[in-house]
């Protein structure tokens, strides 16, 4: 459940706004809430004081949004409270999301470089209990799926490899008939292992090694080499295949039922995932839909995100992701072209084109009218 509109919270309390790119899409959000688990964000409002150095300002910015956060959360917890819930601090945590520039290029801060603490207060005790922080590239379970601010999800997959090397010693151990074998693999391990995977980013590689210890152990169970064509065994009955779950695909598979299904229901969670998409398609800088391009020509220059997935995936698969109305740059005249489609007319190489797009980005220049707008200033 999003926390957004709920008559009990504080509507002075700050809460977490997104922007898309384009300006057109705006969420906010107070948290999100499942049962017993719940999650409260917020994002900074503070303006930048030319006075002052940019380390001064960044740690004006950190006190500020650490002191929202301090009073969203205790505000939470006095809510909570007066329901007869109670919240044990030791066993939450938060994390900050602020960018050291380096050279150009953002990075997120650790806990030394920005350092911070939060404190709230408990029930009806008067003393603050210290709430444990954890830095932006860690992993943190809630509801089964280890997630992280960063989206790095390297926990994840070895998390999900460890389920896959104990299902191993389990099956290698057994007496399982081939019958038994195949349903243990369809009805335990597969849902296990493709669980989260609506909700993560893990390569293809990653899905490989998980799908290798799974497969060490339950292909002998029945009666098949393990260098058994993998076409035969992931195909289905219709071609004379087994049906096995080819991770990757289920991955693929549930990341496009999960944009295709929040988009249409037009809820929070789509107009974020919107959002997004705004934001890959000003990083391709392109004026065509960035779904309906060729993803390898362009993944040259752009980070790797949940929405580069979907659109590596359908690339691959043959299939065609087309949004109502998606947000394009626009041409500004005739003949007009956007500055990346121009620089792939040219013999350069990847690390060339992604300087480019970085420059492109930091001038706000996309199309090749747009230098024209800026050479009076220059």
């Amino acid at each position: 459940m999003l926390l957004g509109d709920s008559p009990t919270l504080d509507p002075t309390i700050t809460a977490a706004k997104f922007v898309s790119v384009c300006k057109e899409i705006v969420v906010e959000i107070t948290g999100v809430s499942f049962v017993d688990d719940s999650s409260l964000s917020v994002t900074s409002t503070y303006e930048l004081d030319p006075t002052v150095s940019p380390e001064e300002n960044r740690k004006q910015e950190t006190a500020m949004l650490v002191q929202q956060l301090a009073a969203l959360g205790q505000h939470w917890e006095r809510l909570l409270f007066t329901t007869g819930g109670a919240i044990n601090f030791q066993k939450s945590h938060w994390y900050l999301m602020t960018w050291i520039w380096k050279n150009g290029l953002p990075r997120l801060a650790t806990t030394k470089e920005a350092p911070a603490n939060l404190y709230l207060t408990p029930g009806i005790n008067a003393q603050a209990d210290f709430v444990p922080r954890i830095i932006p590239t860690q992993g943190f379970c809630t509801l089964g799926v280890y997630v992280t601010p960063s989206g790095q999800y390297t926990r994840q997959a070895r998390v999900l490899r460890d389920y896959a090397e104990e299902f191993r010693a389990q099956i290698e151990g057994s007496t399982l008939t081939p019958t038994e074998a195949y349903i243990c693999l369809m009805l335990y391990i597969k849902p296990k292992i493709t669980y989260p995977f609506p909700c993560v980013s893990v390569t293809e590689e990653q899905c490989g090694h998980i799908q290798a210890s799974v497969f060490e152990a339950i292909l002998p169970k029945l009666h098949l080499n393990r260098h058994s064509p993998r076409a035969v065994l992931f195909a289905g009955p219709r071609y004379g295949g087994l049906s096995f779950p080819e991770y990757y695909t289920e991955l693929g598979y549930g990341h496009l039922q999960y944009l295709v299904g929040h988009i249409k229901m037009g809820d929070d969670i789509g107009q974020l995932l919107l959002s997004l998409v705004t934001q890959t398609q000003l990083q391709v800088g392109s004026t065509t839909p960035c779904f309906l391009l060729p993803y390898p020509t362009y993944a040259k220059w752009i980070d790797s995100t949940w929405i580069t997935d979907v659109w590596k995936f359908t690339h691959r698969a043959g299939l065609r992701v087309e949004l109502e109305q998606p947000w394009v740059p626009s041409l500004l005249c005739h003949g007009d072209i956007a500055l990346m489609n121009l620089a792939l007319t040219f013999d350069l190489d990847a690390y060339q084109l992604r300087c480019i797009n970085t420059c492109c980005l930091f001038l706000q220049l996309i199309t090749v009218s747009d230098i024209y707008k800026i050479l009076p200033r220059c």
